[in-house]
């Protein structure tokens, strides 16, 4: 993982602010030149910080304990994107996210939305979640993989058995979430579900387009496509309540589809 100067953009050995441990500066003369733009970002962040350290979560959210909320989306954004990995590399050689040769901004976006809602189900997100700020920290991320030597330069260590001594794992909160490991046995019952649930209402998708649209009613009549298009609308609606809405898992296909990443290339 490539990390360079906040100021010049050059890759060089780099230094954390002292206030807010985000932004990194090569040196002392970059650090002075952005400080007049980085001020009020600093000090937000060195307030958010604060907060989140002396907020303690509890049960399965404790992941998120002493991160700022940028810092909570940035690190279950990789806890998606290392059980992507995981999958590959522990799970048969399974292709998922971006490592799927034949991915799509829907494809990737469809195994997002799932992860985040097996995520509310089994209470891994803190309170006061912001799913648009999650989504608008996740487009910079998915396209991008994401395996075990990226988290131990990135945060330092990744052991699945840290949890137990009170601190974070990624791979031991995508267990949590998926309610398995990815080398074992799994009940794929809610993740099937939720892929079952976005597939019927075409979440990422226009039913128009579809051979599985259906345009008849209960009763077996054609129907002309208002009352099907208007079902599937109330879907989308019900399926996102809970995870910000429909309206910024829209936008998120969007820029994705606009910024698809080197991964994501080919589509």
């Amino acid at each position: 993982m490539t990390k360079v100067c906040d100021h010049c953009g050059e890759e060089k050995p780099l230094k954390l602010c002292s206030k807010c441990k985000l932004a990194r500066y090569c040196g002392h003369d970059c650090q002075a030149s952005a400080w007049k733009t980085h001020k009020k970002e600093c000090k937000k962040a060195t307030q958010e910080g604060a907060a989140a350290e002396r907020f303690v979560v509890p049960g399965n959210a404790t992941w998120a304990n002493g991160l700022s909320p940028d810092k909570q989306y940035e690190w279950l954004c990789d806890c998606y994107r290392m059980r992507m990995d995981d999958a590959y590399c522990w799970g048969g050689g399974e292709l998922r996210g971006v490592m799927n040769p034949e991915a799509t901004p829907e494809s990737v976006s469809t195994e997002l939305f799932v992860f985040c809602k097996l995520a509310v189900k089994n209470k891994v997100v803190p309170p006061h979640w912001n799913w648009e700020a999650f989504l608008a920290k996740a487009i910079g991320l998915v396209i991008y993989a994401f395996e075990k030597s990226d988290a131990k330069e990135k945060y330092g260590r990744e052991n699945v058995f840290s949890v137990f001594m009170g601190g974070r794992s990624l791979r031991a909160t995508g267990e949590t979430i998926y309610g398995s490991s990815v080398t074992g046995d799994s009940d794929a019952t809610n993740e099937n579900a939720f892929l079952d649930a976005v597939e019927s209402c075409m979440l990422f998708g226009d039913h128009e387009d579809s051979e599985d649209y259906d345009r008849r009613t209960d009763d077996g009549s054609e129907d002309n496509g208002d009352n099907v298009t208007s079902n599937h609308e109330e879907e989308k609606r019900n399926i996102c309540a809970n995870v910000g809405g429909i309206a910024i898992w829209e936008n998120f296909v969007e820029q994705l589809t606009q910024n698809p990443g080197p991964n994501l290339a080919h589509w």
